[in-house]
């Protein structure tokens, strides 16, 4: 009894990925969609070594900053 041979799918799947790779690293450089911000205000400095580290930074709708910290 003869044996077919099974087609492999790895050539198909290094195709892909070269073409992704590609398409990821023939992107233009990235620019700033509005002018950079001016004025900026620090209202507090951060102790990395008193575990204030945060983690998610939200704007209200008045320009009000909510940060949550990681634990």
């Amino acid at each position: 009894m003869r044996r077919t041979p099974i087609p492999s799918k790895r050539p198909a799947l290094a195709v892909a990925a070269v073409a992704a790779a590609l398409a990821l690293t023939a992107a233009g450089p990235a620019s700033a969609a509005d002018a950079p911000v001016s004025h900026v205000r620090v209202v507090a400095h951060l102790d990395m070594a008193d575990g204030q580290r945060p983690e998610n930074i939200t704007l209200g709708p008045g320009g009000s900053a909510y940060v949550t910290f990681a634990e």
